[in-house]
């Protein structure tokens, strides 16, 4: 019988138990509530998280809260491999090593870039955007396979639109309005930064609409899409959402489509990960991730030779030029 430990001594805690006690054996919850440690919960312990030391990190570890993105970052800071988020809505698991499935699919982002100069058109490197690399791999593809129209999950100030705005024919933009709670005014109120969203978006091609993506009607858009770029909510059932509407709306024989955050400083963020696999089924087997930035790719068949796997010992430089400019 396998060994288990749940995160989560709730009610999405207690659902969970009710799914594994007959087939797992439960060896104790972990939750960060100092008042319920030492105590029992469905009559097993309940410990501090940093209890969980040497083989106990190697047990698969069930996070049942509504806080799995912050619990994932923890457990992961804290050395654990084999977590996986419990869906008290649907009484799910969801299951699969996923790190061990990406192990052989991280792609060579220096050799898929080439030795061909890319020109940028503004980028403002301010907390909460991209890398400079990201909107490379975005840039390249457009060009790369003449590509016509962009949509992009999730805009902040707008660089990758405007970097793409040049290659493309349309870029259209999907948002939360500025009344949303996820909109990113209240994360730079939090910060204590000026919001600058949408400032970048001033082109006559792009468009924006202001909306939450679970609730977007895609088939309103009336264009063909060729790369979608998903970058919004970032916990699993945002990503998951994001992941099912954009594949049930484009044609997948040619169409890319990129997530971002599929790594957070340097490490696979499983959150991520785990949302874009369910989303996908079986079409993950053409997914990968880029050594040398932090997105993900869906590559249509019959492009996947044109992507190299990465070697250990590879190493590319980036040659890159920077002029400032104040932007009014």
């Amino acid at each position: 019988m396998e060994q288990i430990i749940i995160f989560g001594a709730s009610n999405y805690g207690k659902k969970a138990y009710n799914f594994y006690k007959n087939e797992c054996e439960i060896l104790c919850f972990l939750d960060n509530d100092k008042n319920k440690w030492n105590k029992d919960f469905c009559g097993i312990k309940v410990i501090a998280p940093d209890m969980i030391k040497g083989e106990l990190l190697d047990k698969k570890i069930i996070i049942s809260s509504s806080w799995s993105r912050e619990i994932s970052e923890q457990l992961q800071n804290m050395g654990a491999v084999n977590v996986y988020i419990f869906s008290a809505n649907e009484e799910k698991v969801w299951t699969g090593n996923i790190r061990m499935e990406l192990s052989k699919r991280v792609l060579s982002l220096g050799k898929f870039l080439g030795d061909e100069p890319l020109t940028f058109r503004t980028l403002s490197f301010t907390w909460g955007g991209s890398g400079v690399l990201d909107y490379a791999l975005l840039r390249q593809l457009a060009i790369k396979y003449k590509l016509k129209n962009y949509l992009e999950i999730g805009t902040y100030i707008g660089d990758s639109l405007k970097n793409l705005s040049d290659i493309c024919q349309k870029c259209y933009s999907i948002s939360v309005p500025e009344d949303h709670p996820a909109h990113m005014k209240y994360w730079c109120e939090k910060k204590g930064m000026q919001d600058y969203s949408g400032r970048l978006i001033d082109e006559n091609n792009m468009i924006s609409i202001q909306c939450d993506s679970r609730l977007f009607n895609y088939r309103s858009i009336p264009d063909k899409i060729d790369l979608v770029f998903i970058d919004g909510d970032h916990s699993y059932e945002g990503v998951l959402s994001d992941t099912i509407n954009i594949f049930d709306i484009v044609d997948l024989s040619d169409t890319f489509i990129v997530w971002h955050d599929c790594r957070k400083i340097g490490e696979l963020n499983m959150e991520v990960l785990t949302g874009i696999k369910d989303g996908m089924n079986e079409l993950f087997e053409n997914f990968y991730v880029f050594d040398n930035n932090n997105c993900g790719i869906y590559i249509p068949d019959k492009y996947l030779t044109d992507f190299i796997e990465a070697k250990p010992y590879d190493f590319y430089t980036y040659e890159i030029q920077v002029r400032s400019k104040k932007y009014d």
